[in-house]
């Protein structure tokens, strides 16, 4: 076999491979769209019916925190740590939790030595 046969067998190679991967995704796009419409066709019947059995409940505020009776939002006991590293302390947690910081309660900081 010579260089210019394997380069045009490598060619032709390449194009099967990829051809038959576009097939593929146009086979799996398809299917996506078929599901979707039958979705979309359920769909409508089953939110009557949830909006005759169930009454809507009224949107929650996300801001809102609900806590205990017994949990105090305003009380922290630091332990031999300064205002500003418990401040960083709070700020870090939060960002690592992903969560606002007024939706957290903590309850003491104490400096492990």
């Amino acid at each position: 076999m010579t260089l210019g046969e394997s380069l045009i067998l490598s060619v032709v190679g390449f194009g099967v491979v990829l051809g038959v991967l576009g097939l593929l995704a146009l086979f799996i796009k398809a299917m996506a769209r078929a599901l979707y419409k039958k979705e979309q066709a359920a769909a409508p019947a089953v939110k009557e019916v949830v909006k005759e059995e169930a009454p809507v409940a009224p949107a929650k505020d996300p801001n809102k925190v609900e806590l205990p009776a017994d949990t105090s939002m305003g009380q922290l006991d630091l332990h031999d740590v300064s205002d500003r590293d418990a401040a960083l302390i709070m700020a870090i947690v939060a960002n690592k939790l992903d969560a606002p910081l007024n939706t957290l309660v903590f309850k003491s900081i104490k400096e492990v030595k």
